[in-house]
């Protein structure tokens, strides 16, 4: 028998109107103590970090209660710590609609557009969300945040302008005017707002990472590793950036060994990868560049967030490496998705315009030099591929302009003298040669070529001596001993 039961009329007796109404408060009761208890849970997990697990319970919450906007705010909090952006989306534009005034929500709406790479959508709301809220200064940081990295310095500076005239001048207020100034190269001025937002916040280790690397900037390099030295656990956005101020300021080993640290080079984004990529560039370690480079395009940011013609020149690069490595089609494949990006990509287009085959590659890299290029990545390519492949011939208006400014490298120098060689020209090839035994005075190799080198213009008791050497540095270097024994021979004949 059921509790509303009706007679034939229809009509239910009052005492059951009465019993519905008070299940309906105890369940409703009931219901309220069961979100109360997900809330609670939720924020407890968020605290503690756990924010899959806040999520859930805030999720429950807002099913519990959808008219409620706190409990969205929340779980989209949650879903933006995990990273799920898309996720946090409807659930956002959902609270704005039942709190349209919540500047909170708006500041969470323009981190996610601004996360799903939509800066113009990010800056329409981190807008409205200062004009709701125009004293919050993190919310004028995000939106001067996006600002900066569209370019639009003027209206980031202007931000921050606008407190200062009007005597609010708190460390976020500094901060900001420090990284708006430093954008756009001031690094003393930079630097004078960072030491004035350390003198409001002493200790801070965000203001503390911002005056190290403005110190590194501004010319001030061992001021700059003292202070990164002293914050005990810097975030890894701290490291990239005291690394990119490092690279900077012409010390890429440092770069590489701030950004290679247990903890930090496994949770690299994508700039510091870039920058780290930029570093193991410089030091010339390109096994080590292929592996970052390849971490860096498959990111989540490389194409969420980064601009095509910022994107070429890691894929161009690829395609270089591959180039050195003898793979053509992987070097072609690399610069066609390179150019497809930005089809005025330079080393992309001397890649595809070299074809797939290494000497195809040679020839275009040559015109790259010939053409006044001083590139040393271009010209170590040339040299090295040029001595590996036996039909390469450079031309001596080639051997001319890279010896006019090749670095003390013996190695090089080395393979430059080989090729001078190699196209019968004892007067470029000595000289180079000569200057490559400088560098390496223990290589037999070098002694032997530079012995080859004398002989072939005639000076012949320079040419015993430099073969003579040679097998004394390496008695199992066949090709010196056979060359001293022809010499010799020829001479007693």
């Amino acid at each position: 028998m059921g509790i509303c039961r009706a007679h034939n009329n229809g009509e239910i007796r009052p005492w059951v109107l009465v019993l519905s109404a008070v299940l309906s408060a105890a369940t409703a009761a009931s219901a309220q103590v069961d979100v109360l208890e997900a809330f609670r849970q939720g924020t407890e997990a968020y605290v503690a970090g756990q924010y899959a697990t806040a999520a859930e319970r805030f999720s429950a919450c807002r099913e519990a209660a959808p008219a409620i906007p706190e409990y969205g705010l929340w779980h989209s909090a949650a879903l933006l710590r995990l990273g799920a952006y898309r996720e946090a989306l409807p659930i956002l534009n959902a609270v704005i609609q039942l709190s349209p005034d919540s500047a909170e929500a708006h500041t969470n709406l323009g981190l996610v557009w601004h996360q799903l790479g939509s800066p113009e959508a990010a800056i329409t709301e981190l807008r409205a969300a200062l004009d709701l809220a125009p004293d919050s200064d993190v919310t004028r940081g995000n939106l001067a945040a996006v600002l900066l990295g569209q370019g639009r310095t003027d209206e980031a500076e202007a931000l921050w302008r606008e407190r200062l005239d009007a005597g609010l001048a708190t460390a976020p207020v500094h901060r900001g005017m420090a990284l708006a100034l430093e954008r756009r190269g001031q690094y003393e001025a930079a630097l004078a707002e960072a030491l004035l937002a350390l003198e409001l916040s002493p200790g801070d280790p965000e203001t503390v990472a911002m005056a190290a690397r403005l110190h590194l900037r501004a010319g001030d390099a061992r001021t700059g590793m003292a202070q990164m030295s002293s914050i005990a656990h810097p975030t890894v956005a701290q490291v990239e950036a005291f690394a990119a101020a490092l690279l900077a300021s012409g010390a890429p080993m440092d770069a590489v060994a701030h950004l290679e640290q247990p903890g930090v080079r496994e949770n690299l984004t994508a700039s510091g990868l870039a920058t780290l990529a930029e570093g193991l560039r410089q030091e010339q370690r390109w096994e080590s560049l292929q592996g970052v480079l390849l971490a860096l395009v498959a990111h989540e940011d490389f194409e969420r967030r980064w601009w095509p013609q910022s994107r070429a020149p890691a894929l161009a690069t690829l395609g270089w490496l591959s180039m050195r490595a003898g793979d053509g089609a992987a070097a072609s494949d690399w610069a066609q998705r390179a150019l497809a990006l930005d089809p005025e990509q330079s080393l992309a287009k001397r890649i595809a315009q070299g074809g797939s085959g290494s000497g195809a590659a040679l020839a275009a890299f040559e015109a790259e030099l010939l053409a006044g290029s001083q590139d040393l990545t271009t010209a170590r390519y040339v040299l090295l591929q040029g001595v590996r492949s036996p039909e390469y011939r450079p031309t001596p208006a080639l051997i001319g302009a890279v010896y006019g400014w090749l670095p003390d490298d013996g190695a090089l120098l080395h393979a430059l003298g080989v090729l001078a060689l190699r196209v019968g020209d004892p007067g470029q090839a000595t000289p180079i040669l000569e200057r490559a035994a400088e560098m390496s005075p223990d290589d037999a190799a070098i002694a032997n070529n530079l012995g080859a080198a004398y002989e072939l213009g005639g000076r012949i008791d320079e040419a015993l001596a430099a073969y003579a050497l040679a097998v004394r540095l390496d008695p199992d270097l066949a090709e010196a001993a056979s060359n001293l024994d022809r010499l010799r021979g020829e001479g007693d004949g």
